[in-house]
């Protein structure tokens, strides 16, 4: 198997994960991202955000190119969900999981994630946004088969 030019089909003989992935740049990234089906969302140590996926807009009816390089407070502002909470662990940088709802009233787990640096300084906060509503609905049409 290839991946962006790297043979990973065996592993004693590939290119380790991290270079591959390093190799990829924040192209690479974003293709990631998107492949992803929860939104994800990074803000940088000053509450930037620097990476939005597709699932994301979908969650927050924020297109993209609004988001991007907007502050927390503006995507919050803007957005349809409810991110009170959210705005709370992103901004202390604090490891959370919790519920929130969108307006048209879909129920999302948002986990936030701190990334952090060898001196344990936040360098990214991540945030994953899966809309549970999706999973039932999935889960209840696997149960009708």
């Amino acid at each position: 198997m290839r991946f962006r030019g790297f043979d990973v089909s065996h592993h004693d003989d590939s290119v380790p994960a991290a270079d591959v992935l390093a190799s990829m740049g924040s192209a690479g990234l974003g293709a990631i991202a998107e492949a992803l089906p929860d939104g994800l969302v990074a803000f940088d140590a000053s509450g930037v955000v620097v990476l939005y996926n597709q699932a994301a807009e979908s969650i927050h009816d924020v297109a993209r190119d609004r988001a991007l390089d907007a502050r927390l407070e503006e995507l919050v502002e803007d957005s349809s969900l409810d991110c009170a909470e959210l705005s709370e662990a992103v901004l202390a940088k604090r490891r959370s999981d919790l519920f929130a709802r969108t307006s048209d009233g879909r129920s999302i787990l948002v986990s936030v994630r701190p990334v952090r640096d060898r001196r344990r300084e936040a360098m990214l906060t991540l945030v994953v946004l899966r809309d549970l509503d999706v999973i039932d609905h999935q889960r209840d049409a696997g149960n009708r088969h």
